[in-house]
């Protein structure tokens, strides 16, 4: 590699790699090692610089560049957002934890400790749209961790502790913007309660059911059979209330 091209991106600014990153990820998903190794190097480097706008586009891009996100890359990308955690907002929740989904990865427990608390803080600027992204991401990442963990009730990676907190600080923003979601969303929603086997509060119940009647149409198999799967699982932890008749 000419001496050059490595002083270049050696001179690269947070904004710089994220733009670059970003870009890759558009146009050119199949850039090899030789083109981003160095950009995933000095994204390292350039981390603790990075504002809330440059640390979401790296973890969106690194996310659509998959396979080309190494640890080291994502422990510095971690450690920025928990130092300015106080400057995320729900879309930036979404996207960050949407981006680990894509990825594969579970954020660190640190990490989602700092996305929980705020987004129990921003709760009440969240749209349907962020709502519905931030409880899809959750049960994508649930269902990543290790079935024996879910077993033994043990929570070493801090993802239980994060999706009690958070389901429940949003709980009731998803039944004031219920009216806007979406059949998937529906399903997403309550396949996120299930998985913590944790019923909603009736408010939402009830919410969701007058939305189910506005949408049901456009519902596909998948949304119906995450739909009901997730009532039986409700069903089985509320023995005061009949959920389907919530619902339906």
């Amino acid at each position: 590699r000419p001496s050059g091209e490595l002083e270049v991106v050696s001179n690269m600014t947070a904004v710089d790699v994220s733009s670059i990153l970003n870009a890759c990820a558009l146009v050119w998903q199949d850039a090899g090692d030789d083109f981003l190794g160095p950009l995933e190097k000095r994204a390292v480097d350039v981390a603790t610089n990075m504002n809330v706008a440059d640390l979401t586009a790296t973890y969106q891009a690194l996310a659509m560049l998959q396979g080309h996100a190494n640890k080291k890359v994502l422990n510095s990308l971690a450690s920025q957002a928990v130092e300015i955690g106080d400057s995320l907002e729900p879309a930036h929740i979404a996207s960050i934890l949407s981006s680990y989904t894509k990825l594969e990865a579970l954020p660190s427990k640190e990490l989602l400790g700092v996305l929980a608390d705020r987004g129990a803080k921003t709760a009440h600027k969240m749209s349907g749209k962020d709502v519905a992204g931030i409880l899809v991401s959750y049960s994508k990442l649930w269902n990543m961790n290790a079935e024996s963990d879910h077993e033994s009730g043990s929570d070493p990676t801090g993802l239980q502790a994060f999706g009690k907190s958070l389901v429940r600080a949003i709980g009731s923003r998803a039944s004031a913007v219920a009216p806007s979601l979406q059949a998937e969303d529906i399903a997403a929603i309550l396949s996120a309660y299930a998985s913590l086997n944790e019923a909603p509060e009736k408010d939402l119940l009830e919410a969701l059911g007058h939305r189910i009647m506005d949408v049901v149409n456009d519902m596909d198999a998948h949304d119906v059979a995450v739909t009901l799967s997730a009532y039986a699982k409700l069903k089985a932890h509320n023995k005061k209330e009949s959920i389907m008749r919530l619902l339906l």
